[in-house]
């Protein structure tokens, strides 16, 4: 399985199909070539033996006698007992020396101490190993603003290995109508792969951008045959943003690879507010059963349905929605179906509880959880891009990342390698003390199964606990007003290719000409 990641290998690459697979990812193993054997016919210049005779005339190997370094070798080695060695010494004596405990309890004792000493080591082995995890990843607008695909490399300290495919327009259903959509968003400098020399057809060398996959089926297979240049064959609906249909080059790229590496995971976000409502559920299950039930039966990957965290803004459409609280817990209820619905169809998935750990810092610090957005309260700010990294990594590993990772005075370069960060506020990035508290938040939400608190208030009229977070907000986040790039000029507004479908452009974000998100 092709994997695209931002530490790039040098590599050579012409339009066949039979081209190197990796631009990322495990190294494949070396060929192991078998030695060669010269066989001569020896029966006509020596006698036959019998086995005994054999045996009788073998040479006997007599060792050398140790000298020098080797027989220094050979001698025990003093080591300085560990704390823990010592620590553990000391309670022994100081238990078999106490007076009126019976000796059966003192042996009890002990071995609870060595077993715990051994449990708790094996732990910390586990958690070190950090196995090498692949990971596909399909998503909308909160994945790729602030390039969490790559944030989740980082994080990981390059344990996982990842390619996406990402659109604006989101939800689980569109993303198979349309397959990618980064073609303008991620047609920048980070995104380059230098490395990689590509030779089209024309025999010119070209430059590759890391897009990721063009299409669902092409990400979690390896090929889609249904793509074409300029979508000739009329399989996608072609809105102008997905770069296989945009580019030729980058589609004979993408299919100038054999595949082999499996995925361990499969990412799927629908868009929070179509997740919140059963009647927009309705297409996310339609597509599960067709398209990603079936695939995930193949692949074998396990899925983690995301649980997209709710949010309140004046720029979005929030009927039917009540208050924070209430969003999460709708969105929640529909990854639980989602998650029970593919069980049925395929795998036993995850969930993975981003909208938890919002709302967790929404109940906890809410100036904190202001800052998780961008300027239009609806998009995950850089900090809010890395508590969903968080809570994603716990999910696949049951475990933290590396606190020397994850959280230190230099948040920011985690985000080194991302083809783009949609905010340049040094306050959008969490401080040291901030990115301590949001492992923590993640730690409990998805460890150890926390539940938000103010779910127990959800439908109780009067209650006025959590009205702070019912307020509206002014589109601004520390005196600036939010804007995209150049190249995402509009946030995922309706274009003239895509006008004529009246799907929404939108992961809840307001659409073109001032109509509401989702309506």
């Amino acid at each position: 399985m092709k994997m695209f990641s931002s530490k790039k290998t040098t590599a050579s690459v012409k339009n066949s199909k039979t081209a190197d697979s990796e631009k990322g990812g495990p190294p494949a193993p070396a060929p192991v070539t078998a030695p060669t054997v010269e066989v001569t016919d020896k029966s006509k210049t020596e006698p036959l033996l019998s086995k005994d005779e054999k045996e009788a005339s073998a040479p006997v190997a007599v060792p050398n006698p140790p000298s020098g370094d080797a027989e220094a070798a050979l001698k025990p080695k003093y080591e300085e007992p560990s704390k823990l060695d010592m620590a553990m010494l000391r309670a022994k004596v100081a238990i078999f020396t106490c007076c009126g405990i019976p000796p059966i309890v003192k042996y009890f004792v002990v071995g609870a101490v060595v077993s715990g000493a051994i449990i708790f080591g094996l732990m910390r082995a586990v958690a070190a190993a950090s196995p090498q995890r692949n990971v596909a990843i399909i998503g909308n607008s909160y994945f790729f603003v602030n390039d969490l695909p790559r944030l989740m490399e980082s994080i990981s300290d390059g344990h996982i290995y990842q390619d996406s495919c990402l659109h604006g327009s989101g939800s689980l259903l569109n993303l198979l109508k349309t397959g990618n959509g980064m073609y303008y968003r991620w047609n920048t400098d980070n995104a380059l792969l230098e490395d990689v020399e590509y030779v089209n057809d024309e025999g010119q060398n070209v430059q590759i951008y890391d897009y990721g996959a063009c299409s669902v089926p092409q990400l979690l297979l390896g090929q889609d045959a249904m793509l074409s240049y300029q979508n000739e064959d009329g399989k996608f609906l072609n809105d102008g943003n997905n770069p296989c249909i945009e580019d030729q080059n980058y589609l004979a790229y993408q299919t100038s690879f054999n595949y082999s590496d499996p995925w361990d995971f499969v990412v799927l976000a629908d868009q929070s507010k179509r997740m919140a409502f059963e009647e927009t559920r309705g297409d996310a299950l339609l597509s599960l059963n067709y398209t990603y039930g079936p695939i995930l039966g193949i692949i074998k990957a396990t899925p983690i349905i995301v649980q997209s965290h709710a949010f309140w803004s004046q720029n979005a459409n929030m009927t039917g929605l009540t208050d924070v609280p209430t969003f999460t817990s709708l969105v929640m209820e529909g990854a639980n179906v989602y998650k029970t619905f593919l069980k049925k169809k395929s795998a036993n998935g995850r969930i993975a509880p981003v909208g938890d750990a919002f709302l967790t810092v929404w109940e906890e610090d809410y100036d904190l959880w202001l800052t998780l957005f961008l300027g239009d309260m609806i998009h995950p700010s850089p900090k809010g891009t890395y508590l969903y990294a968080l809570v994603l990594y716990a999910t696949i590993y049951k475990a933290l990342p590396d606190v020397d990772i994850a959280v230190t005075d230099d948040i920011v370069s985690l985000f080194d390698d991302a083809r783009k960060i949609h905010s340049n506020n040094e306050t959008h990035f969490p401080t040291e003390d901030e990115a301590a508290y949001l492992n923590n938040v993640a730690k409990r939400v998805v460890l150890r199964s926390f539940t938000p608190r103010s779910y127990k208030s959800i439908g109780k009229e009067g209650d006025d606990t959590y009205v702070a977070a019912e307020e509206e907000y002014d589109g601004e986040a520390d005196g600036e007003e939010y804007e995209y790039g150049d190249d995402a000029a509009e946030v995922d507004g309706y274009n003239d290719d895509a006008a004529q479908y009246q799907w929404n452009q939108g992961d809840d974000a307001a659409a073109a000409e001032g109509d509401d998100a989702n309506q």
